[in-house]
């Protein structure tokens, strides 16, 4: 399988979004409410992630032309979810809509992917990789819990009754401490994989400010 890794473009836009939905479909199927209602709404989620796109912050995995996943990362804490947890304000990079289309499952691909951010984070210099999981997926929590992620608390209720946070639906909070990696080392970490591929992409585009 060869694998691209870019920065997402405006035209990706409607891959993005076909891939939650085909996500929320598959999530349906096995019970769950994730992703069943769009948060806030359909028109303003669909507006997150073209602001995203539109801030170079949101990244795709391809296998040709194919969208095959795709991530979104910022280094501030968006909706200010983490400013009154312990250690919330220390900086930190934050994952964002992770998303791995159905027929790539069990290759591993979120797992890579998940592993690139640390590398991304580390060589920033950011203490922590977190992120925001729906409060009731206790399989995703497991699959965090898998990965090094430590669920640190909820976003707390002063959060949530912000007119602009109402519904919110991904409250539960986890972290992973960031190990650092010597520069030099860099040539020792994996190169294959999905996270190969977004690593090759966001390490240089880190030089590049």
């Amino acid at each position: 399988m060869s694998m691209s890794a870019r920065l997402a473009r405006p035209g990706d836009l409607t891959a993005i979004v076909g891939l939650r939905r085909h996500l929320a479909d598959w999530l349906a199927l096995q019970g769950s409410n994730q992703w069943q209602r769009a948060w806030p709404d359909e028109h303003g989620q669909i507006r997150r992630i073209e602001e995203a796109i539109d801030d170079r912050a949101t990244w795709v995995v391809c296998e040709g032309d194919r969208v095959m996943a795709t991530v979104t990362f910022f280094d501030y804490d968006v909706g200010r979810l983490w400013a009154e947890m312990g250690g919330g304000r220390e900086p930190a990079l934050y994952i964002h809509r992770m998303m791995v289309h159905r027929d790539y499952a069990g290759l591993g691909v979120g797992a890579d992917i998940l592993e690139a951010a640390h590398l991304y984070a580390a060589y920033r210099g950011l203490a922590w990789l977190r992120l925001d999981a729906w409060a009731t997926n206790v399989k995703l929590h497991r699959y965090y819990g898998r990965h090094h992620f430590v669920l640190v608390g909820h976003v707390p209720d002063s959060v949530l009754e912000r007119p602009d946070m109402t519904g919110f639906p991904s409250s539960a909070l986890f972290q992973r401490r960031v190990r650092a990696v010597p520069g030099e080392q860099e040539k020792d970490l994996p190169s294959a994989g999905a996270g190969g591929v977004l690593r090759r992409g966001i390490l240089p585009a880190r030089s590049r400010g």
